[in-house]
């Protein structure tokens, strides 16, 4: 491992850096897809650990024998380091630390051949576990919902649960509207069916409400070309808009949920709009104290419909802020704040709008579910230390997308 100050990044796809990066990706990115699919019933948890373990001591390989490091991320990843090895003995789970140490391995490699592959594979993994489901070779698990006196049947496609299949979904929309060089009314209409298909089949209400705005935005940046507006006051106030947004968002969460109060009317159409999860997440308040470095936090949840024991309640914790202040402890959540706070000011300082509105779009998305923490859903965090530390300037221009697209806009 060399601590020499030195940006770069591999030049050739095929060189052993780039080949042992993606492999590490391939196998994490594998395990964590299929550990969201029912295959997860038909593999002992050994493997896994065991694929996990595999792909940080391949990530770890390429690190020592062909990285470079400026001395201020030396101090800054060892500070990290630390808190996540407290966090994995006092919680248990690779999850963060397997982030983390893929984070690092994908500094230097080119961004480009990254979020290919996850497109790409994300896409091929959902069209399989989709058609495995129809073929019953896993099952397709079916789950009934009261609203309004209606019944509502949610299907899963062969994932866990019905929000686990829409979510892949939504972090797949995401990719293709950041990897499409134009957005044209065409993507709008691709779009709003999917989000038609999401809510009448696994009754994602949110992903929706979501993928709606996601919606009203590309249609609002080709009238104002929003990515490309030069005024520095627009950009100025776009830019300190999301900033404070990153921060208070999560901030305002966690304090209404720690405050609920079951009376009040106000709480009451809050909790019915996030489908109860200020409800739960006041639940882990009272069951749980709020540690530095978290804890084991009890969950009882219907995915992969196991079977129901006498006495079973339901509680789950679906919002990654609140999973991070409970189960991950205080420094977590700081890490989480921090994150997304340094992320989106590199966004703004390198004028890459586009991708700043995704990583808003997925702090949105975390206040309702955690799996942005996913190696197989968000490739955004795995490319986001080589943004922060300079390693890869992203512009909004042509360069930035070289290669998805011909000149006609068609996806290659």
């Amino acid at each position: 491992m060399n601590t020499e100050i030195k940006n770069r990044r591999y030049s050739s796809r095929y060189s052993k850096p780039v080949l042992l990066f993606m492999l590490a990706y391939f196998i994490a990115f594998s395990s964590d897809f299929i550990s969201m699919t029912m295959f997860v019933q038909k593999l002992p948890g050994m493997f896994f650990k065991g694929m996990t373990l595999l792909s940080i001591a391949i990530s770890i390989y390429k690190i020592y024998f062909f990285d470079t490091f400026k001395r201020k991320e030396i101090i800054i990843y060892f500070t990290i380091l630390v808190i996540l090895l407290a966090d994995y003995f006092k919680y248990g789970g690779f999850v963060f630390l397997q982030l983390f140490i893929l984070a690092i391995a994908a500094r230097d490699i080119d961004r480009h051949t990254i979020l290919k592959f996850s497109a790409v594979y994300l896409f091929i993994s959902i069209f399989l576990i989709f058609c495995l489901s129809e073929l019953g070779v896993v099952d397709n698990l079916l789950f009934i919902r009261y609203l309004n006196g209606r019944q509502i049947i949610r299907q899963s496609f062969g994932t866990i649960y019905p929000t686990v299949f829409g979510s892949m979904i939504y972090f797949f929309v995401l990719q293709f509207v950041y990897i499409k060089k134009n957005n044209s009314y065409s993507s709008v209409f691709f779009i709003a069916i999917v989000a038609l298909v999401i809510n009448k089949y696994t009754d994602n209400r949110l992903v929706f409400l979501l993928l709606i705005f996601l919606i009203a935005y590309i249609i609002l940046n080709n009238i104002f070309n929003i990515e490309k507006n030069n005024s520095r006051v627009f950009t100025s106030i776009m830019k300190y808009t999301f900033l404070t947004f990153s921060i208070i968002i999560p901030i305002i969460f966690v304090y209404l949920c720690y405050n609920y109060n079951p009376s009040s009317r106000f709480y009451y159409e809050l909790n019915k709009l996030l489908s109860n999860r200020v409800y739960l997440s006041w639940k882990g308040f009272q069951d749980y104290p709020i540690t530095l470095f978290g804890q084991k936090v009890a969950q009882n949840g219907w995915g992969g419909l196991k079977e129901v024991s006498v006495g079973f309640v339901y509680f789950y914790l679906d919002s990654l802020p609140i999973k991070l202040l409970l189960s991950n402890g205080i420094f977590m959540f700081i890490i989480y704040i921090v994150y997304n706070f340094s992320y989106l000011k590199v966004l703004f300082r390198n004028k890459n709008i586009r991708l700043a509105v995704i990583i808003i779009f997925i702090i949105a998305y975390d206040i309702i579910d955690e799996k942005s923490i996913r190696v197989s859903l968000n490739p955004f965090l795995i490319l986001s230390l080589g943004y922060i530390f300079d390693y890869q300037k992203i512009k909004n221009d042509s360069s930035d997308i070289k290669g998805f697209e011909d000149k006609k806009g068609i996806m290659l």
